[in-house]
């Protein structure tokens, strides 16, 4: 399995910041380089692919 860049970023961003917890906004920010929109579950959607 490959990974897309998005979902490398997703790891690398809780990888970088275990110590803490990461809400959705820092991941938007820090993945998708936009802010958080509650409506978008783009992130779900990653973090369900890595979770399989």
């Amino acid at each position: 399995m490959r990974l897309m860049d998005a979902e490398a970023r997703i790891i690398e961003a809780l990888y970088k910041n275990r110590s803490r917890n990461c809400s959705k906004s820092f991941l938007h920010k820090n993945v998708f380089f936009r802010e958080f929109d509650p409506d978008d579950k783009m992130l779900d959607v990653y973090v369900s692919r890595l979770r399989k």
